[in-house]
């Protein structure tokens, strides 16, 4: 109790892994109680044209089933040249490492950085947990790519938020209703 152990991981990609983002799990448990902690690992190329970065705002860290999910992607050239039909992948994995989304665009990019923003509707059917946001750009086998972790249901937070508001409108509705009676009583039995 209050310790704390620092666990290193070495992952080794092999040279015919697939450039890619790679879901798993840790599983951790000691004396009864077990824990789960997502991973995902994001596989490149050794050389790339690109550094890219992928934020989600805090706004978008929970997305309802059936809302849209926002990004923001901003592009950095690691070259001087005009990157002509760049094909950027967007892809959304769930905790499996499955696909539940996929798009992909061809962008070209002259200035040496470039941010834009995306929408990603989420599907109705799909099921509560955590997911990730996955980019990669490709242009002549080069590769570069950003992810980042999101949830799909309703912020705990805002859970406890309103049963906090529901509760104390509950004892605010019992005052009054005692105040109401309190004060029926006194004056029923007032004398005159």
């Amino acid at each position: 109790a209050g310790g704390s152990v620092t666990i290193t991981l070495d992952v080794t990609a092999t040279s015919n892994t697939a450039p890619d983002a790679y879901v798993g799990h840790i599983y951790v448990s000691s004396k009864g109680i077990k824990k789960e902690v997502l991973i995902s690992i994001e596989v490149t190329t050794r050389e790339s044209l690109f550094d890219v970065v992928l934020e989600i705002s805090k706004k978008y860290e929970y997305v309802l089933p059936g809302k849209t999910l926002e990004a923001k992607f901003t592009l950095t050239k690691l070259t001087e040249e005009t990157v002509d039909g760049a094909l950027i992948k967007y892809v959304i994995k769930n905790e499996n490492n499955e696909d539940i989304f996929y798009e992909e665009e061809t962008k070209s990019i002259t200035q040496t950085q470039e941010t834009f923003t995306k929408e990603f509707e989420i599907p109705e059917n799909i099921n509560i947990g955590k997911y990730l946001l996955y980019a990669q750009i490709n242009y002549y086998n080069k590769t570069a790519s950003a992810s980042s972790w999101f949830n799909i249901g309703t912020r705990k937070i805002d859970t406890l938020r309103w049963t906090i508001i529901l509760a104390i409108l509950s004892v605010a509705i019992i005052i009054v209703i005692i105040l109401i009676i309190v004060h029926y009583k006194r004056v029923k039995y007032q004398p005159f």
